[in-house]
């Protein structure tokens, strides 16, 4: 895919609403007014799930500069997070990976413990939180992202949840972070600034997602949303035959409620009903949701509060590009200022200035008690008389105005930085960036592997190329082409590249199964993989939809035909290994598989073998090709050297000498052995299995003191040779 030219389009930058929740998931997402929350229309947004799901992504957010992330489960090295953006702005469109995140162990030892989807909490930091078991620990940890756009690696808090505990709802407000358990009855667990656990809210009915409505600094609201009249839709399930599954019983009833959780009160406003039934809420989310846990709220200085400009969590942006114009607003209309203290003085600095003392700020209308004056060319301040209201420096800030009355005007971004200070502390420093000129910005696809020159130069997937139209009037405008990587599979061997005995190699790519298709001897394939069946020198090659491919070329070649010459029946000494050869007329022996514990390959040309009892042996060969062959073998003992250790003398009153045991070589196996007194009468007999051992008595009477025969007949373990054994004991007392 290559690049022709540019196709000139204006930027167009779509406003979050910031007076509605919404109730998510990928495939639907539902508006409610926070002001109507029971009496407005519920609106559904279009949306082109799959697309979405074809993207792999299964939840989203907004993130705290107002834009939609979107969240994936990604398998990886240990467990990991997949970050998305919305590219246009917009619910289901065009997603753009952002970042991969890990947690800090490896695989395998982490087991998820998410509840109903990927967690979908930002804090006003950007930070995102995850809950998971590792397998070495008796509970359910928690895992922080510090900034989900840049970090790879989460790091862990010290909270130690319950074993069981699934997640189904974060909220952090101010100082407090609230934990709610997906299982019933969805206790909320509630930890301080320390990570301690301060108190457990159980809910006065099974809500299953919270959001929060945040005002202004004092006065946030909290709503929780329910199944309605499913609370225990677990309890009933239903077939789909689209998935073939049992599912969870389904309602179209969304109740709603007002949460105090300080006062732990639970009060019921309504209950709603949505286009489609659903069996779960995945997500239920407000913009604004990030804002209670902001910590600035005793010295707070806020340009644009509702974040059209999309620069939050503090800073603004005019959508207008000034260029034909003059001024430009420095601070949106919902400004907010907010101090526990009163403010002693806003300063307010203009940078970045190129067009001399053509740029300046000014102040429409200043309000009465404030004093707004320019203290160097590029320095102002603006101040009251210590008991100046919070709402009075809004309303002032509203009134600040920059100026530019150059022409041409100079092509850039200027900065109005603004900090509050009071007797106790300063704000954080916010600013108003005011563009000067037009950007006019298209994008282009361009393959992950391939590269584009331009004006000999070359640019990358990731680049932009970028060109400047320096104006004679007006103002220069900036022309813009980010190039877009187009992920290309690469094709992968599930088999060889030699064909065995009509076992053919198989071939398939990594990626979805819909995305690509194969080109193969002329034909265009839509499968996953393919086997190739013939021999020679082959060139693979898939494509995507946008054209992208992959070509692999390989060589398929027969493989020698396995033949091995193997005895029928080899004779091993009693465990102890020994070797025999393996004479191959093709392919060389890499490796065999049997069941037998007592068989390996030693080498390429020969079997070590290890016996206790006979047996026999199916073996798989394998080439050094991959092509197999298979064959038997019996494995006997030969006889071994006999080894008779068999005492005379027992002692029925010493605690060390009092007991009888035969000891014979290890291949033979003893069936049975009787003892007999002088006149012919048997005093012990043993058969059966175990150690044969006699210790001096006929049942539980010891015997008299004298001389005693015993007989011992034996089997041989190797070929199964029968032998009696005859002797005499010795009884002392």
């Amino acid at each position: 895919m290559k690049i022709v030219s540019f196709i000139i389009i204006y930027v167009l930058f779509t406003n979050v609403v910031f007076s509605q929740i919404k109730v998510n998931t990928v495939h639907n997402s539902y508006n409610l007014e926070f002001e109507g929350l029971c009496t407005s229309e519920i609106t559904k947004d279009s949306c082109n799930p799959s697309l979405v799901v074809r993207q792999g992504y299964e939840n989203y957010s907004y993130a705290p500069d107002g834009s939609i992330i979107y969240l994936q489960n990604w398998t990886g090295p240990g467990r990991a997070f997949k970050f998305g953006k919305s590219v246009d702005g917009v619910l289901c469109g065009i997603i753009e990976d952002i970042n991969y995140a890990a947690l800090p162990y490896p695989t395998g030892s982490i087991i998820s413990y998410s509840f109903g989807s990927v967690p979908d909490f930002f804090d006003n930091y950007g930070r995102h939180y995850h809950f998971a078991q590792v397998t070495v620990k008796n509970y359910i940890s928690v895992f922080v992202l510090d900034n989900y756009a840049t970090n790879k690696l989460y790091r862990e808090l010290p909270i130690q949840l319950p074993l069981g505990f699934a997640v189904s709802e974060v909220l952090k407000i101010r100082n407090k972070l609230y934990i709610m358990d997906g299982r019933q009855p969805r206790n909320i667990y509630v930890y301080d600034e320390n990570y301690t656990l301060v108190d457990i809210i159980t809910p006065s009915y099974p809500i299953e997602k919270m959001t929060v409505r945040v005002i202004d600094c004092d006065s946030i609201e909290v709503y929780g949303f329910g199944l309605y009249p499913l609370p225990y839709a677990e309890d009933s399930t239903y077939f789909d035959p689209t998935y073939e599954l049992d599912l969870e019983a389904k309602t179209d009833s969304l109740i709603i409620f007002k949460i105090d959780l300080e006062a732990k009160h639970f009060d019921s406003l309504c209950v709603r009903i949505l286009d489609e039934k659903t069996n779960s809420l995945l997500s239920v989310t407000s913009p604004t949701e990030h804002l209670a846990s902001e910590t600035e709220c005793d010295l707070l200085i806020d340009l644009d509060r509702d974040n059209s400009g999309r620069y939050y969590p503090y800073d603004f942006a005019p959508d207008e590009h000034l260029c034909f114009g003059d001024t430009a607003p420095v601070t949106d209309r919902d400004v907010y200022v907010h101090a526990t203290f009163p403010i002693d003085t806003i300063y307010i600095t203009l940078r970045d200035i190129r067009d001399g003392n053509s740029e300046y700020l000014t102040m429409s209308s200043v309000p009465a008690g404030l004093t707004f004056i320019q203290s160097t060319p590029t320095s102002y301040m603006l101040y009251g008389n210590g008991s100046t209201e919070d709402s009075t420096y809004s309303q002032a800030l509203k009134n600040l105005v920059y100026h530019n009355t150059s022409s041409p005007k100079t092509y850039g971004v200027r900065t109005i930085e603004i900090q509050g200070v009071n007797a106790y502390k300063r704000s954080l420093l916010v600013n108003s960036y005011v563009t000067i000129g037009i950007t006019i910005t298209t994008d282009s696809l361009l393959c992950e592997n391939e590269n584009v020159m331009v004006n000999g130069k070359t640019y990358h997937p990731g680049d932009t190329i970028s060109e400047w139209r320096l104006a004679d009037e007006g103002c220069d405008t900036l022309l813009q082409m980010p190039l877009i990587a187009v992920d290309t599979s690469l094709i992968t061997f599930t088999g060889d590249t030699f064909i065995c005995d009509k076992s053919y190699p198989e071939l398939s790519y990594s990626g979805s199964a819909p995305e690509y298709y194969w080109t193969y001897d002329g034909e265009t394939r839509f499968q996953k993989s393919i086997q190739i069946k013939k021999t020679g020198k082959i060139k693979l090659r898939i494509v995507n939809d946008e054209g992208c491919s992959s070509i692999k070329a390989i060589d398929i070649r027969n493989s020698p035909e396995v033949t091995v010459n193997l005895p029928d029946t080899v004779w091993v000494a009693y465990d102890e290994w020994e070797y025999f050869p393996i004479v191959s007329d093709g392919d060389v022996i890499t490796s065999i598989t049997t069941s037998e514990e007592g068989i390996k390959l030693e080498g390429p040309d020969a079997l070590a073998i290890k016996a206790k009892a006979p047996f026999i042996a199916w073996l798989n060969l394998v080439g050094q090709q991959g092509c197999t062959t298979s064959d038997t073998i019996t494995v006997m003992l030969t006889e071994g050297k006999e080894i008779t250790g068999i005492p005379n003398i027992i002692s029925l009153s010493s605690s060390g000498n009092n007991a009888w045991e035969p000891v014979l070589s290890p291949h033979l196996q003893i069936e049975n052995c009787q003892v007999y007194d002088r006149w012919g009468n048997v005093v012990y007999h043993w058969s059966g299995e175990g150690m044969v051992s006699w210790n001096g008595r006929s049942i539980s009477t010891k015997v008299t003191p004298g001389v005693y025969v015993y007989t011992i007949s034996t089997v041989s373990l190797a070929g199964g040779k029968r032998k009696n054994y005859i002797g005499e004991i010795l009884v002392v007392e």
